[in-house]
């Protein structure tokens, strides 16, 4: 799981990480604040690039992005 927060600018709240860092990526949910504008395609793009993380070098592998505004 990896969270990007965006509003006029884009930010990666939370790097990927596994399930046993659950608290950590729920903590930094809970510090993004609302702001101006929303840059949904910065905040898809952003995703896009970190869920590409995960790749498993050449074997199957499913990444999904999810954007909630």
């Amino acid at each position: 799981v990896s969270v990007v927060a965006y509003d006029d600018q884009v930010r990666t709240v939370a790097l990927p990480a596994s399930g046993d860092r659950h608290r950590t990526v729920i903590s930094a949910i809970e510090a993004i604040e609302e702001g101006g504008s929303t840059n949904l395609s910065g905040g898809w793009l952003r995703g896009r690039k970190l869920a590409g993380r995960n790749s498993r070098g050449g074997r199957a592998s499913k990444n999904r992005t999810c954007t909630l505004s």
